[in-house]
């Protein structure tokens, strides 16, 4: 009788689609393996393999469990995607295999990285047949909106910043109702490390009336230059048609060049 092999994803208790499907889950939370075809046949092995993780993972590649066991469990141990194939072996010497991806999310953007050994059915979570594309879709309009510069001025006395996409800033601080006064930077959770924030003077109003830069609570300005190291929790921008940037540093500060 002819074998069948469909990976099957369980994780949390239960499976998480049905068999022969791509899934999304957790990282730290252990995956079963399993076949799930519905009419498998008589199996007399079963070889599970890890053929991609993601770059900074520490789960090996290569054959991981050959034998009589049906199942195979690993735990994901930072986001990404994990590539696992399947083959069984009849009782007659015949064969089947199956590959999926078992992907983590990035938190909180959503935003994934698929193996870029997979092919489209690999690809098929929840069904799509679109292989890499709902990922890069993702990523490609993200990468597209860093360059979208935000403008704040009159009607607006204090904004927060709260994307890094927001990295290229145009202010004016012309008198008005009401004038703004205060950017607050992003939060930690939303900063990148190496990503700068740019601040432009549009109006050349600074020197008439001043703008606060301040450092998210959770946060610090860190002077760079000849005053390296000294932190601050704000710095005001006083000079006329001037242009200022800061670049984030992991864990959670910002620096402000000299």
């Amino acid at each position: 009788m002819t074998v069948a092999a469909l990976i099957q994803f369980s994780q949390g208790g239960g499976p998480l689609d049905s068999a022969g499907r791509a899934c999304f889950g957790a990282a730290g939370s252990l995956v079963t393996v399993s076949n799930g075809a519905p009419v498998p046949g008589v199996i007399a092995k079963s070889d599970f393999t890890m053929f991609d993780v993601p770059y900074n993972s520490a789960l090996a590649t290569g054959l991981q469990q050959s034998g009589l066991g049906s199942t195979y469990a690993f735990t994901p141990d930072v986001t990404g995607t994990y590539l696992l194939l399947l083959t069984v072996t009849g009782t007659d010497g015949t064969t089947a295999t199956d590959s999926r991806c078992f992907t983590v999310k990035r938190s909180p953007s959503g935003r994934y990285i698929v193996s870029f050994t997979a092919t489209a059915p690999m690809l098929n979570y929840a069904g799509q047949t679109r292989g890499w594309a709902p990922s890069m879709e993702g990523w490609l309009t993200y990468l597209d909106s860093m360059d979208a510069p935000v403008r704040f001025g009159i009607g607006t006395a204090s904004a927060t910043l709260t994307s890094p996409l927001q990295r290229i800033i145009y202010t004016d601080t012309s008198s008005g109702s009401p004038t703004l006064a205060t950017i607050t930077l992003p939060s930690v959770a939303n900063a990148v490390d190496g990503q700068y924030v740019e601040f432009h003077d549009e109006t050349g109003m600074w020197a008439t009336n001043p703008l606060t830069i301040a450092a998210n609570s959770t946060q610090n300005l860190v002077q760079q230059g000849a005053s390296f190291g000294t932190v601050a929790a704000s710095q005001v921008l006083n000079i006329a048609r001037s242009s200022i940037a800061w670049r984030y540093s992991a864990p959670a500060k910002l620096w402000l060049p000299a």
